[in-house]
């Protein structure tokens, strides 16, 4: 647009520069009633004045578009860089999402281990449990027993440890005779 505006007041200026041209020779041709040339000034004057404000303006629009062409250059080059940013900066959150969605499968899948792990862990506990209860549930049974087979060891040691006097030897002297069934339940137990 700014080049056709500058075409169209070159050839206003041209055509400008004829008419006065021309405006001058037909004043020079004309003659007052006395003879006398007519003074044709204040037209080539309006012409001329015309003329100078068509150069002005052409003047005056080439520096608006240099200076419009360099604002367009610094926003060109705004933008470019505004988006070399922004390209810069989506790559980067890509890349951290990428890193996330990698971190995000490897602890999913760590999170699979431990929930099978825990499975086992549970499974395991509670196997451990029904033999644990059973125990419990005989503890103060298999503790009686316990106390029984010791006090029946300690008894084999000391019989042993006394192999000449025996406790049936001991029972039996005592009594005067030989030991009675009740002695023999004493010594070893019940049946």
């Amino acid at each position: 647009m700014f080049k056709q505006m500058s075409k169209d007041r070159k050839v206003t200026v041209k055509l400008l520069a004829k008419a006065m041209t021309v405006l001058k020779s037909v004043y020079k041709s004309m003659l007052q009633t006395d003879g006398t040339p007519i003074n044709g000034q204040g037209a080539v004057a309006l012409l001329l004045n015309i003329k100078d404000d068509i150069l002005k303006e052409d003047k005056d629009a080439i520096i608006a578009e240099r200076a419009a062409q360099a604002s367009y250059a610094t926003e060109v080059q705004a933008s470019k860089e505004s988006l070399t940013a922004a390209y810069k900066e989506l790559g980067e959150h890509k890349a951290t999402n990428c890193a996330l969605k990698v971190t995000l499968l490897d602890q999913q899948q760590t999170l699979v281990q431990q929930s099978e792990k825990l499975t086992a862990n549970m499974a395991e506990l509670a196997a451990l449990g029904l033999k644990c209860d059973d125990l419990v549930k005989n503890y103060e049974k298999t503790k009686k027993a316990r106390a029984f087979d010791n006090g029946q060891l300690s008894d084999v040691v000391d019989i042993i440890a006394d192999s000449d006097i025996g406790t049936r030897i001991v029972l039996a002297q005592d009594g005067g005779g030989p030991p009675a069934q009740s002695d023999a339940e004493a010594v070893v137990g019940p049946n």
